[in-house]
């Protein structure tokens, strides 16, 4: 939870909201570093019905989204 909270709240988290993999298209995908984990971690989160979100998974990032964070893309 810590770890997935420090990705959330990095500055310089990465938002793709919609997640582009999302099939309900309610779940937004975070791409933030961890420092209790020295790691990036991908985030989903999903949109409540009355605002805000909720955690529904995390994990350490791929090349990929690694890749993503380091370019600020």
């Amino acid at each position: 939870m810590t770890e997935a909270n420090e990705a959330l709240t990095d500055v310089d988290a990465l938002w793709f909201d919609p997640d582009p993999t999302s099939k309900s298209g309610r779940s937004a995908r975070v791409i933030g570093y961890s420092h209790s984990r020295r790691a990036v971690l991908s985030i989903i989160v999903v949109h409540r019905d009355e605002g805000g979100y909720y955690g529904a998974n995390g994990w350490e990032s791929n090349k990929s989204d690694r890749r993503r964070y380091e370019r600020g893309e």
